[in-house]
């Protein structure tokens, strides 16, 4: 990724801030190759990168006007943006991950253990089923 020139970037910046779409659209342009490799850096998987990627910049346009460059460059605070979205994302999956699938013979296996009255000729057919 080349550097664009500080006064582009601010120019980019500034009219992005008034709604500009263009400016928005040149700092995608601009940005989008690097953030989806630093995506991929973190995930491993290209389609989550995609994704994080894309909201990143989505979460960069709605909250523009609050960038400073006196705090840090553009590209720094997009790549937090980006860290931000994909340990979100991480939270996100970790919590609502399925549970794995059981086998149904497993399952008996597991009611067995939880019921000892089961009786043993229930258990013998419940075998045969499986």
């Amino acid at each position: 990724m080349t550097k664009p020139d500080e006064s582009d970037e601010t120019g980019w910046i500034a009219a992005a801030k008034t709604g500009d779409q263009g400016a928005s659209h040149s700092l995608v342009s601009h940005y989008a190759e690097a953030l989806l490799r630093a995506g991929l850096a973190l995930c491993h998987d290209r389609q989550m990168a995609e994704d994080i990627a894309q909201e990143t910049f989505i979460e960069a346009w709605r909250y523009i006007e609050r960038f400073d460059r006196g705090r840090s460059q553009f590209s720094t605070w997009l790549y937090g943006i980006l860290r931000n979205r994909f340990l979100k994302a991480l939270r996100f999956r970790q919590r609502h991950q399925a549970e794995p699938f059981i086998e149904p013979k497993s399952q008996l296996e597991s009611i067995r253990t939880l019921n000892p009255a089961c009786s043993v000729e229930t258990k013998d057919s419940a075998q045969q089923i499986w």
